[in-house]
């Protein structure tokens, strides 16, 4: 399952539209205040007719970047050998069923009923398992040295994988939760708030302005043609 979301990475992906909220607090904070809570990662997971999301970081320095990219929450079992993947939301719905040879901080992953395999390095290790080379638990990501790439494949389409395979991540939690982030395209650009309280966004040249409020934890902007954008707070 983890080889066919990295397949369905490479389709074209359509952004996810914003949706609106009717419980939304305006904040009223100071533009510094407000830089503090931005700073971070946020998600606005995918519509019932897109297979992608969004993801939104803010960094403390002013950069930013958007990311069109597979958002998936799961959850796993792994007792050494075998790995079940199952969704997150219908437990009884198996995902994957696979065998895992772990070797420090190199995984080979073989899907069982399809038999093909995918390389992955630990990026980070769990904190509760730092110590331990035999554990899934931590971040992985596609060991880009062992992706074999069809030579008939236009360059750009060469990079394009490679990207994916660079920036994706996949978190194993202690608690048997498993995160799938996979990027599909990036765009790289800055940040800040402006002395109004909205959220100056910039990416490729393009400007816009969104008015910046709250429900609960999660993030709320309003466009100057009024329509909205909910996101998450990621935490992996």
């Amino acid at each position: 399952m983890l080889t066919l979301l990295f397949l369905l990475a490479l389709q074209t992906p359509q952004p996810a539209p914003g949706h609106t909220s009717s419980q939304t607090v305006l904040s009223t904070h100071s533009p510094a205040f407000l830089s503090k809570r931005l700073v971070g990662t946020w998600e606005q997971p995918k519509s019932a007719d897109s297979q992608f999301g969004q993801i939104l970081t803010l960094l403390p320095d002013g950069t930013a970047t958007l990311s069109t990219a597979i958002i998936e929450d799961l959850n796993y079992n792994f007792d050494g050998t075998k790995l079940i993947v199952v969704d997150a939301d219908e437990p009884d719905e198996v995902k994957e069923s696979a065998t895992i040879v772990l070797t420090g901080d190199h995984m080979k992953e073989t899907n069982d009923e399809t038999h093909e395999s995918a390389e992955f390095v630990r990026v980070s290790p769990s904190p509760a398992t730092k110590n331990s080379i035999a554990d899934i638990h931590g971040t992985w990501k596609r060991d880009t040295r062992g992706l074999l790439l069809d030579p008939a494949l236009s360059d750009a389409d060469k990079q394009r994988r490679l990207s994916i395979a660079e920036h994706g991540r996949y978190y194993y939690h202690p608690d048997g939760r498993l995160q799938v982030r996979l990027p599909v395209l990036i765009q790289a650009g800055k940040w800040a708030v402006t002395s109004d309280g909205s959220l100056h966004l910039e990416f490729n040249g393009k400007a816009r302005d969104a008015k910046v409020s709250f429900d609960d934890e999660d993030l709320m902007l309003t466009n100057t043609d009024g329509s909205k954008e909910s996101y998450t707070r990621f935490e992996p």
